[in-house]
């Protein structure tokens, strides 16, 4: 006959055996409410019959409790209490006098880690017992359908004091390690999985079967897997059918509870107080700047600051214009693509034709950059709808302006039907599907989406995303702190990736995943499209992007880290396992339940006077794994503020509590004081160090176009949101290039300045070769507008000045830079601007230069005026000179 035996979680230390034989019924009422109650602890089938190592039917009668003999005492069975709790034990246990042995697997009792075998190593989050288990395969609060495991790769170490070899993730039919316990005392090595198709002996009489202690822990015998214990306890021979698949049912329930909380118990176990955990090695170390002595010493960098990169550094100034900044991130020929394949869907629509919009005619470069530039003007000077900026100002008392009503002159219909027709017919992607364009990562190019490759959901804004995800990465400097949250796009359509969104600002859309330093996006990805590759395949879709968000980064020098901060729909032990082998040290606030954090560390939410008095109450853990070569120290610790907060980082190596001010309003005084009060060193690096990505959506949205504009069509979303990320990220470089030479913020442009002055650039190509100026004008009697560069008038206002301006170095590079660039916007022009007096002309800016560099003064009239530069020469000599190329 066969017997039960069941070791459930007793009362007061005690232990608890039942002992039941095998139901007949289909379903046994005393392991329906173990099961339900989710309290398994571990479980044994035995074959009666004498054994010494086997358990003896003649145990406790069934559902009475034994009792638990204390520390030392003398026990005749095998329900054995030491000093770490109660357990399950043969035997071979006992010493001579029948007293506690403390146990084959460590000075802890059975506290020891797990050896090898076909489980793996077991490092699964589990749950409280008092909350509901999530469905197998739910990572809680995750969308992600991949439970949160430690990947295999990772070797974990015992706590120091355990005198017990490192545990690694070896071979299950590999021997025991030299220094193991004796046969005598330790379990035998674990045999190998048996397969389905290989013979399965029958197991006899006295064989050693696995034995689940009381505290979870599991002690391997002869046979180990599911397989082997289904085999081992076959049902008679005259069971039907239906009663072996019950019986196996069974058996896998109870395999699973029991094998889930083994795991829990050892992977508590691991975690040692901090209190107890004496004085940590210090954090991970920072990294060696990437600058040498000389780059940092000129550019004035810090050692773990980041910024622009060199090449940048080198090429723009503070005085170049924000339309030079702005190209850095979405080059030219990205934007002569994407009206290439405008004017290519103008012609498959039948634009041009009676069919079909008569009047059209196709785009130009130009056109294409005053509609971007009058979006931005919209960002900065919003209209309910944006045909009001075509409006007359003569008979429009709100809206309207000239400048605006006169910037389209290609087309028929005016102004605001070639806006419009730019708006209906613009393409980001080749209208032909099988001509579909991506961005080559190596050099930048575009090529044809390969063969037998699905396009994803957004491959319509490719190779826009692509295009500008690579400028991202390739102008910046990684420096050292880093957050990785998501950005919102928002989108009020319906998409087969849209969100509903109640917690960000711009609502439903979608969602980003982003890398971002000082508001700079130095990564992205748009959640649902698939990776390129799984950099950690056994873990969750959201690590996995994580991971490919910190592989953009560049390796650190010396064996350095980055420091990453995250909120808790990110964090967890295995987020930060995976993010220690790139280089990157995490730390963030996380969730309570599956994520890793130990039962020794979380606390309950409580109310009424239970949640005053536990107000400032701190618990914290330490463990340590070793990744390769390194050896990380997570630590996890949680704080009764409010509620209760916990937070794991590997960051830190000391959880402490430290003072904060902070001014409040006493009634009682009728006055503002500061208040101290005590905050968690982790919390407070992390609310320092999070706020990245915020201050990234605060840059963008603050002067955002489509404030009131609802996309009927999704891709226009992306497409505001990447020229908004190009224009953050232009602004965010033009302030590290001015405070890398030493200009103070009050003598920069702000944001909207900034903004301001790429919207008239984008929308009159005659302002670009503007110098930048030091900053906003505050004093108008001070700052009067003088002859420049800047502002050569034009032919048709008929005013001027009445001396000839001045020509320097830097500038004359700067025009040459230009004409390099683009020589068909630099076209002569016969009518130069008149002087002050209305009739003699200016001088030629070339001959003054000379004129100047020689001490000299020159009179000599100019006759040609440069439409692209505005600048005035007297004749061809001077005009190739000003360009820089030969007659």
């Amino acid at each position: 006959p066969y017997r039960t035996f069941l070791l459930t979680e007793g009362f007061g230390g005690r232990a608890r055996a039942t002992s039941s034989r095998r139901p007949r019924s289909r379903h046994s009422p005393a392991f329906s409410r173990l099961a339900d109650a989710g309290r398994t602890i571990g479980w044994c089938l035995r074959r009666s019959g004498p054994s010494a190592n086997t358990l003896s039917h003649t145990m406790a009668p069934p559902r009475k409790r034994a009792s638990a003999p204390k520390p030392g005492q003398k026990v005749s069975g095998t329900d054995v209490v030491s000093g770490a709790g109660t357990r399950r034990a043969p035997r071979d246990d006992l010493s001579d006098d029948g007293t506690c042995a403390p146990g084959p697997l460590g000075p802890r009792g059975a506290g020891g880690p797990l050896p090898p075998g076909p489980l793996g190593d077991p490092l699964v989050d589990s749950h409280d017992e008092d909350e509901p288990e999530p469905p197998d395969g739910f990572e809680s609060g995750n969308e992600d359908d991949k439970p949160a495991v430690i990947p295999a790769e990772y070797d974990v170490v015992a706590d120091e004091d355990d005198e017990l070899p490192e545990i690694a993730h070896a071979d299950p039919t590999s021997a025991p390690p030299s220094d193991a316990p004796a046969a005598s005392d330790a379990p035998a090595a674990a045999p190998a999985s048996v397969s389905a198709s290989a013979p399965v002996p029958a197991p006899k009489p006295g064989d050693q079967l696995p034995v689940w202690t009381a505290d979870g822990h599991l002690r391997l015998m002869q046979f180990q897997t599911f397989e082997d214990f289904r085999v081992a306890n076959r049902p008679p021979a005259n069971a039907t059918p239906a009663q072996v698949a019950q019986s196996d049912k069974q058996l896998k329930k109870r395999f699973e509870a029991a094998e889930k909380a083994a795991k829990k118990t050892y992977e508590e176990d691991l975690w040692t107080p901090l209190a107890e955990a004496g004085e940590l090695p210090p954090g991970p170390p920072g990294f060696k700047s990437q600058l040498t002595e000389e780059e940092r010493a000129k550019w004035r960098r810090g050692e773990f600051e980041g910024g622009p990169s060199l090449d940048i550094m080198a090429r723009l100034k503070p005085h170049h214009d924000p339309y030079a900044y702005y190209r850095l991130f979405e080059p030219l020929d990205l934007v002569k693509q994407e009206v290439k394949h405008s004017n290519m869907y103008a012609v498959f629509k039948s634009a041009g034709t009676d069919v079909y919009m008569p009047k059209f005619e196709p785009f130009m470069l130009d056109e294409h950059e005053k509609a971007t530039g009058l979006l931005l003007r919209n960002g900065l000077h919003p209209v309910p709808d944006l045909d009001l900026m075509f409006a007359d100002p003569h008979t429009d008392w709100v809206f309207g302006d000239d400048r605006v009503r006169n910037l389209f002159t290609r087309g028929k219909g005016g102004a605001r039907n070639r806006f419009r027709s730019w708006r209906s017919l613009f393409h980001l992607q080749h209208p032909v599907e099988k001509e579909f364009l991506i961005t080559d990562p190596a050099d930048g190019s575009f090529i044809k989406l390969p063969q037998g490759t699905k396009p994803h959901a957004f491959i319509k804004c490719e190779p826009r995303l692509s295009t500008i995800r690579r400028c991202l990465k390739l102008n910046w400097v990684d420096g050292r702190d880093w957050s990785c949250d998501e950005q919102d796009v928002g989108y009020q359509g319906k998409h087969s990736l849209a969100q509903r969104i109640n917690y960000k600002d711009e609502g439903d859309g979608f969602l980003l995943d982003s890398l971002c330093q000082d508001g700079y996006t130095k990564a992205f990805w748009v959640r649902g499209i698939p990776l390129p590759y799984q950099p950690e395949p056994t873990l969750s879709e959201t690590t996995n992007r994580c991971m490919w968000l910190y592989e953009q980064l560049d390796k650190p020098k010396n064996g350095g880290f980055y420091r990453s901060y995250q909120d808790n729909l990110f964090n967890s032990v295995s987020f930060s396992l995976a993010a220690w082998k790139r280089s990157v040290a995490t730390c963030g606030v996380c969730r309570k339940s599956g994520r890793g954090v130990p039962d020794k560390v979380k606390q309950e939410e409580l109310s009424g006077k239970k949640a005053e008095a536990a107000k400032g109450t701190m618990r914290a853990a330490v463990r340590k794994f070793r990744v390769g070569a390194a050896m990380m120290f997570c630590i996890a610790a949680s704080i009764y503020d409010a509620k209760p907060v916990h937070v794991i980082s590997t960051i830190h190596t000391v959880a402490t509590l430290v003072d904060k001010e902070r001014v409040v309003w006493r009634p009682e005084e009728g006055k503002r004081m500061k208040v101290s009060f005590p905050r968690l060193n982790i919390i407070d690096d992390y609310n320092y160090g999070m706020g990245n990505v915020d201050l990234t959506d605060q840059l963008r949205g603050s002067y955002r176009p489509d404030r009131f504009m609802r996309q009927k069509k999704w891709w226009w979303s992306i497409y505001i949101w990447t020229v908004g990320t190009a224009c953050t990220a232009a602004f965010i470089t033009y302030n590290k290039v001015c405070a890398a030479h030493g200009i103070p913020k009050k003598k920069r442009m702000n944001h909207l300045r900034f903004q301001a002055k790429l919207a008239q650039q984008l929308c009159c190509p005659d302002k670009r070769v503007c110098p930048v100026q030091d900053g906003p004008r505050t004093s108008p009697r001070k700052h009067k507008q003088k002859a420049s560069t800047a502002s050569a008038p034009s032919a048709s206002s008929g005013a001027g000045v009445g001396k000839a301006i001045r020509l320097s170095e830097t500038r004359l590079q700067h025009v040459r830079a230009s004409y390099a660039s683009s020589a068909s916007g630099h076209l002569p022009t016969c009518e130069p601007p008149m002087g002050a007096n209305g009739k003699s002309r200016l001088d030629c800016q070339m001959c003054v230069m000379r004129a100047s560099a020689r001490g000299e003064r020159s009179q000599v009239k100019s006759v040609i005026m440069c439409s692209g530069c505005t600048h005035l020469v007297c004749g061809p000599k001077c005009w190739c000179d000003l360009h820089g190329i030969t007659p």
